[in-house]
């Protein structure tokens, strides 16, 4: 059966032809259920006389998938994986190799003609920084290479665009929801008591998976109990950070009342092929409600029916986040098809038997600084008070018991925010001081504005994060390996705190700043002082000696601090003398 083109996939498919044109290399950017593997067989089909195509997957359930929306346009397809070997010369070759990227290296890789492909597509691209892929993409380097994803981020930091040249086309999980090809999110956060986050430190960017995985498991008996209350009939997805608490949430799972054993599993990668077989399609036909994943169905797993995600896996990720929630925003088959426009598609939804998608959160204490399910609508990170803002909006209950669409948590969040911002620049403009260069000839007015104290803020912030790695090899005897004074502690071994004090200007900052004649207000705090030290730099402005000795010469003294010493450097070599040429010059 062949799919018909939704309008944006005809617009992406179109654009990425665009790029193509001008560039190697381009990434298409949909949201899960979006339909990239749609969009990437089309394309391949339309490309089919230029030449064959190399798609490039890394895990068994996204090679069948992918080879199956490939064959469902007419392309004939070979497998290149562990078992199985494509021909990489033949008389009738096919349109299409699909190929694990685990299998595509060395001697196997060797074996392919440099210029056999005419165009590459790589899956879940987020992962195309990775050696193996710059391999692969290395060795046939006269193919045209798309990358497919719903999250161009990386949690190690590092940048697509070191793969990809542009990016082709984009549309998040926000903008699918609004235009009623996705399922709206009702999200619901948990704190959990008895998970401690202090205890989990940081490995690629993120918190660590093991430690994690030790501090959830604790908690499983919670979960399964909020989870059940929660998502009442709901097919649910769960996301762990590990084997243990997986499988743990799982028995938990099966020993509640009210819930049927035989309806939960747990998947891992210790799980066989044929038992994770037995567990989709159960979890696709309604005979499994509840699947405990540890991280194996984050990538690829298409299951309309998903009705419910659990987030059990605290991050920092939105990359990571996103998939998750990925998982449970395509809508039932058939629902949206055929409707011309949002109003009609948000409606179809709306009326059908997966109306939304329950986002069940959990996270633990002493945490502020996690992805949050609005960020991930957004499209980007949110400032502090928005994200804030929005996990209160979802902790708590609403006065008639109903929870708000996550869009209306995103909104009011957005406006909360923009308020604080708002009142915290008004606040700023209210406490301005201002310091005069008394003997400029004529007066510069050194005005703090709240961009200034920003950059002291972050010069403050660089400076404690250095005196804090370098305390640790103090380890609370006051002396550094360089045989040094602790700057954190000051020798005395005992740590000094890392906020900022908004105390008084020290009489030394005012001294320093005298020597370019600026006299700070007696209101002028530490945040005031060290933003005038900073303008003042900037400025270039000369020395109190400097601007003395050129107005007893009777020479301009409204000049940048270079000039002032060229002017001096003149006076010098004329021994201290006005000379007309210095006066026609300075003067």
């Amino acid at each position: 059966m062949t799919v018909t083109l939704r309008d944006y996939q005809r617009a992406a498919v179109d654009a990425v032809k665009r790029e193509w044109a001008h560039h190697r290399s381009t990434l298409l950017v949909l949201a899960t259920g979006l339909g990239k593997s749609v969009c990437c067989s089309h394309l391949l089909r339309d490309r089919q006389s230029v030449g064959r195509s190399l798609v490039l997957v890394h895990r068994e359930e996204l090679l069948q998938q992918m080879r199956g929306h490939l064959e469902r346009v007419g392309l004939s397809v070979e497998i290149e994986r562990a078992e199985e070997a494509a021909l990489a010369l033949s008389l009738t070759p096919s349109d299409c190799v699909v190929a694990t990227v685990q299998t595509l290296k060395g001697r196997r890789l060797e074996r392919w003609p440099r210029e056999v492909f005419s165009q590459i597509v790589i899956d879940e691209a987020h992962r195309a920084a990775a050696p193996s892929y710059r391999a692969v993409l290395d060795h046939f380097y006269c193919a045209k290479v798309l990358g497919l994803t719903a999250t161009p981020t990386r949690g190690d930091g590092v940048g697509l665009g070191e793969v990809f040249e542009t990016c082709a086309h984009e549309m998040g999980i926000g903008q699918g929801i609004r235009e009623g090809w996705l399922v709206p999110l009702v999200a619901r956060t948990y704190p959990l008591e008895s998970v401690d986050l202090r205890n989990v430190s940081m490995s690629g960017g993120d918190l660590s998976g093991p430690e994690l995985d030790n501090e959830i498991v604790q908690a499983v008996y919670g979960i399964a109990q909020r989870l059940v209350e929660r998502a009442g009939d709901r097919p649910t997805l769960a996301f762990l950070p590990g084997v243990a608490s997986a499988r743990g949430l799982a028995t938990a799972l099966a020993t509640l009342d009210g819930v049927d054993p035989d309806r939960v599993a747990s998947v891992d990668g210790k799980t066989t092929p044929d038992e994770r077989q037995r567990i989709t399609r159960g979890f696709l036909d309604g005979s499994i409600q509840y699947v405990a994943n540890c991280m194996l169905w984050t990538e690829g797993f298409d299951a309309p029916p998903t009705a419910c995600i659990a987030l059990c896996r605290p991050t920092k990720s939105m990359g990571l986040l996103s998939q998750q929630i990925g998982r449970g925003t395509r809508t039932l088959p058939g629902t949206v098809d055929g409707l011309a426009t949002a109003g009609e598609r948000r409606a179809a939804i709306a009326a059908s038997a997966k109306p939304d998608t329950l986002l069940v959160e959990f996270t633990g204490r002493y945490r502020i600084d996690l992805a949050h399910p609005a960020e991930v609508l957004a499209g980007e990170p949110l400032p502090e008070e928005a994200v804030k803002e929005a996990r209160d909006a979802t902790t708590h209950e609403t006065e008639d018991g109903e929870a708000k669409t996550l869009e209306e948590v995103l909104e009011e969040a957005l406006e909360f925010a923009e308020a604080a911002e708002a009142e915290r620049a008004l606040a700023q403009r209210r406490v301005r001081v201002k310091a005069v260069v008394q003997y400029a000839t004529h007066p510069v007015e050194l005005v703090f504005a709240p961009e200034h104290l920003d950059l002291v803020e972050a010069t403050k912030k660089a400076v404690r994060e250095t005196s804090k790695r370098d305390h640790k090899t103090c380890k609370g005897s006051g002396v550094t390996k360089a045989g040094h004074k602790c700057k954190r502690c000051r020798g005395t071994g005992k740590v000094r705190g890392n906020e900022w004090h908004d105390k008084g200007a020290s009489q030394a900052e005012r001294d320093y700043l005298a020597r370019w004649g600026v006299k700070l207000p007696a209101s002028a705090n530490e945040r005031q002082t060290a933003a005038a030290v900073t303008l003042v730099k900037a400025r270039g402005l000369p020395s109190l000696a400097q601007v003395k000795t050129l107005r007893r010469f009777g020479l301009r003294t409204d000049v940048q601090k270079a000039d002032a010493g060229k002017a001096m450097s003149a006076l010098r070599d004329a021994d201290w003398k006005a000379t007309p040429e210095i006066v026609a010059e300075y003067g």
